[in-house]
């Protein structure tokens, strides 16, 4: 992408800056290009990095689980995130809405590493955003997407609650009606919560449904945090409204499967955690608890197939060792 160096973007793919340079024919690996360029590298190429959370070819069949992220989306997020903090340093209109819907893409692949390329791609956008309502936007989603590394990718709680509220704040003043920026702050207070932290969460959450009754995701939010006060039959109400409001979101489906699991429902919970596959075939905390699932129904070869599918498509190792306490825990703890 434009405005970045050779080694940059090796660092950035994990690969040989050298072995790059050759292929790019680029004598100086430290000068900045000023144009996009696409470098046309051989199979295999990718898959020779050292890093153990390594991307798998791309070119495959859409319909097949690939460990970590799509090489294409990557790239193509690092390249919108690099126009949009390009756009912002020179004081010009960058294309917010784009790099908006980028990332938000990225967000709802509920994988570590895309959750994490979608903070990078949201910093520039809530910090420093031409147009406030997007900069609202950017900054309740970033706040979610913060939030969703402790939640469901077992990073520390500190310093990802300091950054989950102060994102989740400037989303609220910049727009306090919004029901994602209400989300965002009723999450961001449930990563260890204080005394009477949960009930302002629950307050938050169902401010947030009200003000956005369509958007699945606040709904899931909102079931997921029902259910740890066990308030099962209203969390079982807001997960299906989940599932009904916005059908291709992974998380709406994991989150009435969680319900149905606190339920006594394994059958129900296994049928959700598939729906939840189908729409996030990568989504390995929705193969984990389908592992779960499982094992509830009385079905342990299926919950073994299921777990070894998650730790194989968990893309960082702190996720891997957060499922893999769920596994030896027997269920799934929310935190």
């Amino acid at each position: 992408p434009a405005g970045r160096s050779l080694r940059q973007v090796a660092e950035a793919l994990g690969v040989e800056t050298e072995a790059l340079s050759r292929h790019a024919n680029i004598d100086d690996p430290e000068a900045v290009t000023n144009v996009d360029r696409v470098v046309e590298v051989p199979d295999g190429f990718l898959r020779s990095r050292n890093h153990s959370h390594e991307l798998q070819d791309a070119i495959t069949r859409q319909t097949e689980r690939k460990r970590g992220m799509n090489m294409w989306l990557a790239m193509d997020i690092e390249q919108k995130r690099t126009r949009v903090e390009t756009a912002l340093n020179r004081s010009a209109t960058a294309d917010d809405e784009d790099a908006l819907r980028e990332a938000e893409n990225a967000f709802l692949r509920f994988e570590c590493d895309s959750n994490d390329l979608a903070i990078e791609l949201l910093k520039p956008l809530a910090n420093r955003g031409r147009v406030l309502e997007v900069r609202a936007r950017g900054a309740a989603l970033l706040s979610l997407a913060q939030a969703l590394r402790y939640l469901a990718f077992g990073a520390p709680a500190r310093p990802t609650k300091e950054h989950a509220l102060s994102a989740a704040k400037t989303a609220i003043l910049g727009d306090p009606r919004m029901g994602r920026a209400r989300a965002a702050m009723g999450v961001a207070m449930m990563i260890e919560p204080a005394k009477g932290d949960a009930d302002e969460a629950i307050d938050e959450l169902t401010q947030a449904v009200e003000e956005s009754p369509g958007d699945g995701l606040n709904w899931a939010l909102l079931a997921d945090n029902l259910g740890k006060r066990q308030d099962l039959d209203a969390a079982h109400l807001a997960a299906e409204q989940a599932a009904q409001a916005e059908p291709e979101i992974s998380y709406a489906y994991e989150a009435a499967g969680r319900i149905a699991l606190l339920r006594g429902k394994p059958k129900r919970a296994i049928d959700r955690f598939q729906n939840a596959l189908r729409v996030a075939p990568t989504n390995a905390n929705a193969n984990a608890q389908l592992a779960l699932a499982y094992v509830a129904a009385g079905r342990a070869a299926a919950g073994r197939r299921e777990q070894r599918i998650a730790l194989d498509i968990a893309t960082s190792d702190s996720h891997r060792e957060w499922l893999k306490q769920q596994f030896e825990r027997g269920s799934w703890h929310p935190r």
